[in-house]
C-alpha cells in the first residue's frame, strides 16, 4: 500500500514531540476500517501504534519481535516476543478494542499462539514450561464483547482451531500415549474427545461436525464428533475424507469411496431432545397442578398423567 508522505510525517510526530532517542524506523504499515497501525522500530524494539484520523490512539508494549492480526469484529491482537515468536522465549499476547478502547492481557509463557474465531473470540494456547514440558500448557479464551476471560486446566495443548459458528473449540493435545483431540465450547468446558493414538490432520464441517483421522499400528481410521457423540470409521491402510457443503462426509478406505449423511445420528438428537422436552412439560404440568390444588387421577395405587 503507497503511503502519501504527509501522512509518514504525521505518524512520525508523536514521536519527534516525546524526544524519542535513536533513528525511528517505520517497519509495517496496515488499515483497517479507518484505523492504521504502524509498527516502529527504535533502539532493537518494535512497537505498534493505533491511528485514527491521524491521531495516536494506543499504543503496545515494546519488544524485539511482534506479530498482528485483526478479527472480523476489527479488535486487534498483538504477539510480543523477546526473541524471534517461533522460538521458545518470553511472550504474551495484547488486544486492544478500538470500540472501547479496552486492552486485555494474556498471561506470559514461553511461546504462545493466538486464533481469532468467526465471531471475534480470540484463543491463546500459552506454555509455561521453558523445557517444552507439555503437561504445562493451558488455553486462554478472551471475548472483547463481554470482556469474559475463561482458563483451560493444565495439559498437552498444541494449537487449536474454531468451528465455523464460533461456538466451538477443537485443540491438539499432547496425552501419554500419543495425541488427541479435544472439543470444548467457547468457555473452555470439555465436551468430547477422541482416542488417543497418532493424529493425521482434523477438519470441521459446516454444521459443527469434525472429523479426525488417526493412525495407529500402520493403520488409519476416522472419528467424527457430532452433537457429543462419536462415530467410528472402519480402520484401513489409507483414509482419505472431506466434508460436502451439506455436511456429508465423503471418504474413502484403501481406495474404496463410501458417504455417510448420519442421519441416524441427527434422527437420535432429535428424538432425545423431544423425549426431553416432554418430560420437562410433564413436570411442569404436575407442579403447577400441585400449587393450585389439583390431584390427579390414580389407577392401582399409581398416580397418573393430569
Amino acid at each position: 500500500m503507497k503511503v502519501r508522505p504527509i501522512l509518514v510525517i504525521l505518524l512520525l510526530l508523536p514521536f519527534v514531540e516525546l524526544g524519542a532517542s535513536g533513528p525511528e524506523i517505520i517497519d509495517e504499515i496496515d488499515a483497517r476500517d479507518g484505523l492504521i497501525a504502524v509498527v516502529y522500530v527504535r533502539d532493537g524494539l518494535k512497537q505498534l501504534v493505533v491511528y485514527r484520523d491521524s491521531r495516536a490512539i494506543w499504543s503496545s508494549a515494546r519488544y524485539r519481535h511482534l506479530e498482528f492480526n485483526w478479527s472480523s469484529k476489527g479488535v486487534l491482537a498483538v504477539r510480543l516476543c523477546e526473541e524471534p515468536c517461533y522460538n521458545m522465549n518470553r511472550q504474551m499476547v495484547q488486544v486492544f478494542d478500538p470500540y472501547t478502547m479496552l486492552t486485555w492481557n494474556s498471561s506470559e509463557g514461553r511461546l504462545t499462539r493466538f486464533w481469532w474465531s468467526p465471531t471475534g473470540k480470540l484463543a491463546v494456547v500459552i506454555w509455561r514450561s521453558p523445557c517444552g514440558d507439555y503437561r504445562e500448557h493451558w488455553i486462554e479464551v478472551y471475548d472483547p464483547s463481554t470482556g469474559r476471560v475463561s482458563r483451560s486446566e493444565m495439559k498437552g495443548y498444541l494449537y487449536v482451531t474454531w468451528s465455523p459458528d464460533g461456538n466451538l473449540v477443537a485443540a491438539t493435545v499432547k496425552g501419554k500415549k500419543g495425541y488427541y483431540v479435544e472439543v470444548m465450547d467457547s468457555h473452555l468446558n470439555s465436551l468430547w474427545k477422541s482416542y488417543e493414538a497418532g493424529i493425521a490432520d482434523f477438519r470441521w464441517s459446516n454444521d459443527g461436525k469434525l472429523a479426525v483421522r488417526l493412525q495407529e499400528n500402520g493403520t488409519q481410521w476416522l472419528e467424527v464428533y457430532i452433537r457429543g457423540t462419536t462415530w467410528r470409521s472402519e480402520r484401513a491402510r489409507e483414509v482419505r475424507y472431506d466434508w460436502t457443503e451439506d455436511g456429508r462426509l465423503i471418504y474413502s478406505l484403501d481406495g474404496e469411496l463410501r458417504v455417510e449423511d448420519f442421519l441416524g445420528s441427527d434422527l437420535l438428537f432429535l428424538a432425545l431432545a423431544v423425549i426431553i422436552l416432554l418430560a420437562i412439560a410433564l413436570a411442569s404440568v404436575k407442579l403447577i397442578n400441585r400449587k393450585i390444588g389439583i390431584s390427579c387421577p390414580e389407577e392401582g395405587g399409581v398416580e397418573l398423567p393430569c
